[in-house]
């Protein structure tokens, strides 16, 4: 029998500290019910009340959280990739894949092509977040042949320029904590990327500022989609391609030039069969009569 794949529970620290919460919530509301004698009867409702209200607020976030882990990332995923063209061709980046969401969906759609993983495999911002895990998924996925992983930074990445058809990322760089950290992260995918290459971010917070740097590089078909509430917090997603530079651009302008002076040659011959004689008319209208 076929194990089902999982990719982990996102924000652990964030699940444990909202546990926490509810536990203190209840401990605070059952000791006000039971052994606080001395506070005004009034008093003691309201400290039960804002125990209550506040324990489900921490509940429901550990709900928001583990439902998105479950469930919603999932259909993110196909969000992101209905916003790609892959041919199955590519050579594709997950930049900060984590237990392989995005990596194990990436190397079902390439046929000759190959998906490369890069994480630091942080354990504070996924469960069991391991190299053998993802490798592990791509195995029970059938797809472990198309797939590598690389331990490195999204700040520093040791791969050489213009290598990458497809950099695609889920939920990723909001965790690095710096925006000079994080301009470094773009820059990066920026460089690793080939001219014409497809780009697509899904994250939180910073989709505005990705968005500013890209159009700034002169990327063009830049779209933010969303937002989509995957873990109570807004999620957009941002697509974008790199725009062709050195000979093909050179070709894409001269195509440009030649088309508009055919086009323009085709004006001239309109003008001189329609309308010239049209300008003409006037002035050899006695000439024509003499004759």
């Amino acid at each position: 029998m076929k194990r089902k794949v999982t990719y982990g529970f996102d924000a652990p620290m964030a699940i444990r500290s909202c546990l926490l919460g509810v536990l203190v919530c209840v401990a605070i509301g059952v000791v006000s019910w039971y052994h606080v004698s001395f506070l005004w009867p009034r008093v003691r409702l309201l400290v039960i009340s804002l125990s209550f209200f506040v324990g489900c607020s921490f509940l429901y976030a550990v709900a928001a959280l583990m439902y998105g882990s479950v469930v919603l990332k999932v259909r993110e995923r196909d969000w992101l990739f209905e916003e790609l063209v892959i041919y199955g061709k590519e050579r594709v980046l997950d930049v900060g894949c984590g237990q392989g969401l995005l990596t194990v969906a990436a190397a079902k759609r390439v046929d000759t092509g190959s998906v490369v993983g890069i994480d630091i495999w942080s354990a504070e911002d996924q469960t069991n977040n391991s190299p053998e895990t993802t490798l592990e998924n791509a195995r029970r996925e059938g797809v472990e042949d198309k797939i590598e992983l690389v331990t490195g930074s999204a700040q520093q990445m040791p791969f050489e320029g213009d290598m990458f058809d497809v950099v695609i990322s889920s939920w990723a760089l909001h965790n690095i904590p710096s925006e000079e950290e994080r301009v470094k992260a773009l820059t990066e995918i920026d460089r690793v990327l080939k001219p014409g290459g497809q780009l697509a971010i899904m994250d939180i917070y910073y989709c505005e500022a990705y968005k500013k740097y890209f159009t700034e590089a002169g990327y063009q078909e830049i779209m933010q989609l969303g937002p989509r509430y995957t873990f109570g917090n807004a999620t957009h997603l941002l697509v974008a391609k790199k725009p062709r530079g050195g000979w093909e651009s050179i070709s894409t302008y001269f195509s440009i030039f030649m088309f508009s002076a055919i086009l323009s040659g085709w004006n001239l011959i309109y003008f001189h069969l329609f309308f010239l004689p049209v300008i003409l008319f006037p002035f050899l209208d006695g000439y024509f009569i003499d004759v």
